[in-house]
């Protein structure tokens, strides 16, 4: 539960957080959360014509409001992993300084 006013703090986007290892060995990689699932079926088109095997998720957070996370799934071993990574930030579907730290607001 968040309180109005309260603080919080949001860990950096990194490897890290965006790139799973999943229970069969392969990773997927995490390219968005969008309220708009207009928006988030273009980024997954966008990341499919480039040959990868994409996978919408709604996620609903309330009874008003529902995020559709958008992942590069089945990706066999960390070359591929790497490869989607360099593909996704040259397409601008992943945006972030990497280095910078956690943001308080």
């Amino acid at each position: 539960r968040i309180i109005a006013g309260q603080r919080l703090w949001l860990p950096p986007l990194s490897r890290e957080t965006l790139v799973r290892q999943q229970p069969d060995g392969s990773y997927s990689l995490i390219l968005a959360s969008l309220r708009n699932p207009q928006q988030s079926a273009q980024l997954a088109q966008s990341a499919r014509l480039k040959g990868y095997d994409v996978v919408v998720t709604p996620r609903h957070l309330s009874d008003d409001l529902t995020l559709y996370r958008v992942e590069i799934d089945r990706l066999e071993n960390i070359d591929a992993v790497n490869q989607a990574w360099q593909v996704a930030a040259a397409n601008q579907w992943i945006t972030f300084v990497e280095s910078s730290p956690g943001k308080r607001f």
